[in-house]
């Protein structure tokens, strides 16, 4: 049985529903936040606190006019869980930049890239004015990586002196979208 509120579908595919996040997210939410695993190239895993807090974060952006911010919740439209979030943001280099994240189970099936086509196809949709959309991924999220190279040109290959890695920036041009 499906329990989404029609108006918080952002976009669909042929297996996933991108939705508003909610409140109700919260513990599964958490279970993605505080693996090591998942959280092991973006930043610390977080404790319930940390979680629940991030989450009314991106929660509170969809009412912020002043930030072009946008994560969503990505659910399988089966079963109705929550497999993990995807999104764009405008970022401090003033690039509309990409996510996902998705919870660790549900890695290798597919999803990512699943999600990375659509959600490069909404956004140019979402934002009129933009010709291109970029993704930053440390070097060593090979599975990231895979997801990104599908979908996007590699750039350039640097060291970040605010995450102290090497990181791949990615991009696509609007002429350039994937099919």
């Amino acid at each position: 049985m499906k329990i989404i509120d029609e108006k918080n579908i952002i976009f669909t595919t042929a297996r996933l529903i991108v939705r508003k996040l909610i409140y109700k997210d919260s513990d599964s939410f958490f279970d993605m936040q505080s693996n090591p695993s998942v959280m092991k190239y973006v930043k610390k895993h977080m404790s319930k606190k940390e979680s629940d807090e991030e989450l009314r974060r991106f929660i509170d952006f969809y009412d912020d006019e002043t930030q072009f911010f946008n994560i969503w919740a990505i659910i399988d439209n089966n079963q109705n869980r929550f497999l993990g979030i995807c999104g764009v943001y405008l970022n401090n280099y003033m690039e509309y930049e990409l996510a996902i994240r998705l919870r660790e189970q549900y890695w290798g099936q597919g999803y990512g890239k699943e999600i990375a086509r659509h959600l490069i196809s909404h956004c140019f949709t979402l934002i009129d004015n933009t010709t291109e959309l970029v993704a930053y991924v440390d070097s060593r999220n090979s599975g990231s990586i895979k997801i990104l190279e599908n979908q996007m040109q590699l750039i350039k290959e640097f060291y970040s002196n605010k995450t102290k890695t090497f990181e791949k920036l990615y991009r696509v041009k609007r002429d350039n979208e994937s099919s």
